[in-house]
């Protein structure tokens, strides 16, 4: 469906695809309010020149047996079953690119090239929402990527309130929903007045703005090299659309892009930041978690 109305014609239907997916990841905003966080928890300077330090050979290969060997291909066609099974015949070439993104805070556009699979949700789709995008990303930007999120991971669990259920080892996101139906139960038990207010935040990762990230991420005491690693991984994407195996659309620039590992643990510091400006007051003095079986 192009405007509504049935079409067959092949050129209308690839520029109707490139179109929707363009304006879907593109920044429409030119005003966006100045953050500032109040009495955040921050990482300390010893945590800061951690996640900055070297990238070492045995760091990059316990990275690469924790990534699922068969998943869907990168744009040159390998899975990650081949860096696991020739790591001792590429891992020379591999860690210079990691040298080089340490020193200069960036790497070759290329590796950053991705590709989109559409993938129907249901059977008889006719209209673009009704299918999934599947990015296929390079596989050695899935390394680098893996690198940044394992050594983010030890620690975001510190500095993410309690009440962040998602991508947090040891915490998870269906408690959120029981958490919410207890304290709500509890309140209409104890005829206790109030307003709840549930947002649907659609294609959180899609629509985060990384500019704001970036400046959430600087006021927690993240250093100025981790930054320019996250902000280099984000903001260099060139995403071509796969239409019938054939790739359209081809260089298309965004500022958004759907989750890997990494961006998946920074929607956490988003949500975080969203809080603060949400609500002032439960930001700096945050209820304490609740616990089930409160009945």
């Amino acid at each position: 469906m192009i405007n509504g109305e049935q079409s067959n014609d092949p050129v209308a239907i690839k520029d109707a695809i490139v179109a929707f997916y363009q304006n879907l990841y593109k920044e429409d905003e030119c005003w966006r309010r100045n953050l500032n966080i109040l009495d955040v928890q921050g990482i300390t300077l010893e945590e800061q020149e951690w996640l900055e330090r070297a990238f070492e050979e045995e760091e990059v290969l316990e990275g690469i047996k924790m990534c699922a060997a068969g998943k869907a291909p990168g744009t040159e066609g390998y899975t990650m079953a081949f860096f696991q099974a020739f790591w001792d015949t590429i891992k020379g070439d591999l860690m210079q690119t990691f040298h080089r993104f340490h020193s200069m805070q960036k790497f070759e556009k290329s590796f950053n090239v991705t590709f989109v699979a559409l993938i129907p949700k249901k059977v008889g789709v006719n209209d673009l929402r009704d299918f999934r995008p599947i990015c296929l990303v390079l596989e050695v930007y899935k390394i680098r990527a893996k690198q940044l999120s394992e050594r983010l991971k030890k620690v975001m669990s510190r500095l993410i309130n309690n009440h962040q259920m998602a991508f947090v080892k040891g915490r998870q996101i269906m408690d959120a929903a029981l958490i919410a139906s207890e304290l709500i139960d509890t309140r209409i038990r104890d005829d206790v007045p109030g307003v709840m207010c549930k947002l649907d935040i659609e294609k959180a990762y899609g629509y985060l703005n990384w500019n704001y990230l970036i400046n959430t991420l600087r006021q927690m005491g993240f250093g100025v090299r981790w930054l320019k690693w996250i902000e280099f991984c984000i903001k260099t994407t060139m995403f071509s659309i796969l239409i019938n195996g054939k790739p359209a659309g081809n260089g298309i620039s965004v500022l958004k892009r759907q989750a890997s590992s990494t961006k998946k643990a920074l929607v956490d510091f988003w949500q975080l930041a969203f809080s603060y400006q949400v609500n002032p007051l439960a930001a700096v003095q945050p209820l304490p978690p609740a616990t089930r079986g409160s009945r």
